[in-house]
């Protein structure tokens, strides 16, 4: 997934490595969001892993 192609739409992501924990994958939404809102971030993230998917096929 490039996290980059999901900022240039809007949404904030990353995996962090945490000592102990490993890896964690965080979504950084608003603190307020509308619905909208919720359904744009999954259809962004959605796209971005297809992409991924479908470029090492």
């Amino acid at each position: 997934m490039s996290m980059m192609s999901c900022l240039k739409e809007g949404l904030h992501l990353r995996i962090v490595q945490l000592p102990g924990i490993g890896g964690v994958f965080r979504i950084a939404p608003p603190l307020t969001v509308s619905e909208e809102e919720l359904h744009t971030g999954v259809a962004i993230l959605a796209d971005s892993l297809e992409a991924v998917l479908a470029a090492g096929a």
